[in-house]
């Protein structure tokens, strides 16, 4: 999964959602939770990457702009989190133990 371009408008939005999409054609189709889940996901974070888009293409007032900062952070929480969970199942561990911090997994 190289190659994935962080922008400064839409912070990590664009990767994760190519992440999620690269696991509903995985090895993870097998599981039809995960793949509900994987696609609730998807649709709840692609109305926020449609936001950030938009506004990167307008001169934000400060609510906007503390929103942008806002969602933008929540994405790359987001996609640490799903790093943790691919390197975890990738690597075989028994237990998924999300790292601690600001964010939750």
């Amino acid at each position: 999964m190289e190659g994935f371009v962080v922008s400064a408008a839409t912070g990590a939005l664009k990767p994760v959602l190519e992440k999620l999409a690269d696991l509903l054609g995985s090895e993870y189709k097998h599981f039809k939770q995960v793949r509900r889940e994987i696609q609730f996901l998807i649709d709840e974070l692609e109305p926020m990457h449609a936001f950030l888009l938009k506004m990167s293409e307008k001169n934000p007032d400060e609510q906007e702009k503390a929103r942008t900062k806002e969602v933008r952070g929540m994405s790359y929480d987001t996609e640490d989190c799903i790093d943790d969970f691919m390197l975890h199942v990738d690597g075989g561990g028994k237990s998924f133990t999300p790292l601690t911090g600001a964010r939750t997994c």
